[in-house]
């Protein structure tokens, strides 16, 4: 099939879009087959890591592979080879065609398929008026390239309360970027950083200087706006195997940082330098009342659904509330 450009622009579009899971289509409302190519690289099971040989004999087990991945290149420099692109191909698979991990390989390319026709079929109109405002070809100054070279998709943003100008974006495979004039122009921040996929990403209240971001089990600050970068966290972390999926400061308190992980919810209140866990197991988002900064709200995921926890302490403890709470 030809390969048609994909551009993934971030923030404001001018021409219609269509979004599934964390990826943006939109040249001619069309998705390519290279997107969902599933099939094994040749010689793949010679001289293969764990995490390779693992990911093709267990595919399905997309939580489990990014582990082993993830703590393989811990401890090894990437190398962008047929391995790691498979790997990218079929992590996007699962966030398109098969959240629930239950399906074949067989089965996935059978539904991407059956997607991608019906999503090339669609044609959407949209009255609305929106401008591409960057960040764009961010892959080209990346650490570490991404599956398709000069294009990402942004994960999250940050702003920073009281000085709002100041954003910064996470993306998947470009690191992070920094904008100080809302949005008009974009700077890389992490390029001399051995990341590319970041989740989430946070400023200090009122102060731009001092930003937070977590990648590939390790915890980093910058105290000068991202010019240089520094591993911290104290103990708790500095061991740990784990994904931050949310970074949250306290507009309130400054110096509190919050994290939620797959490993619990972590509290720091020197800035980052010392996290201290208060409820365990996989995190998945945190909220702070908006006019009381000791009730903080989190949603934990238990096997097939979600509890609701609140604090009002700050983060200290946690209760279950589960009243009335879907399941």
């Amino acid at each position: 099939m030809k390969k048609i450009l994909i551009s993934i622009n971030f923030i404001l579009f001018l021409s219609p879009v269509f979004v599934y899971g964390q990826y943006v289509q939109t040249v001619n409302n069309i998705y390519t087959q290279e997107d969902f190519n599933f099939s094994i690289p040749v010689n793949s099971n010679s001289n293969l890591p764990t995490w390779a040989k693992f990911m093709y004999e267990n595919p399905s087990e997309l939580s489990t592979i990014k582990e082993l991945y993830d703590n393989y290149y811990l401890e090894n420099t990437f190398e962008k080879n047929q391995h790691t692109q498979y790997f990218k191909r079929l992590s996007r698979a699962h966030t398109r065609v098969n959240q629930d991990y239950t399906l074949s390989i067989e089965e996935m390319e059978k539904k991407s398929t059956a997607y991608i026709h019906k999503r090339n079929a669609s044609n959407l109109k949209s009255t609305a008026q929106w401008e591409a405002i960057g960040p764009t070809n961010i892959d080209i100054d990346a650490a570490v390239s991404g599956n398709t070279p000069g294009t990402a998709h942004v994960r999250s943003l940050g702003f920073c309360y009281g000085q709002e100008t100041n954003i910064l974006a996470a993306t998947a495979t470009a690191g992070i970027w920094k904008s100080t004039d809302d949005g008009q122009s974009w700077t890389a921040i992490t390029n001399d950083l051995p990341v590319s996929s970041v989740a989430s990403v946070a400023f200090k209240p009122n102060d731009p200087s001092v930003m937070y971001f977590q990648a590939s089990s390790n915890f980093y600050k910058s105290t000068n706006g991202g010019a240089s970068w520094y591993e911290t966290g104290g103990s708790e972390i500095v061991d740990l195997v784990f994904n931050a999926n949310t970074i949250i400061t306290n507009n309130t308190v400054a110096s509190d940082v919050y994290l939620a992980t797959n490993k619990g919810f972590f509290k720091s209140s020197d800035e980052g330098e010392n996290f201290t866990k208060t409820l365990t197991g996989l995190i998945t988002d945190i909220v702070i009342h908006p006019t009381n900064n000791q009730i903080i709200y989190v949603i934990k995921s238990v096997s097939n659904r979600t509890e609701f926890y609140r604090s009002d302490d700050g983060g200290d403890s946690f209760t279950l509330y589960d009243n009335g709470y879907p399941q």
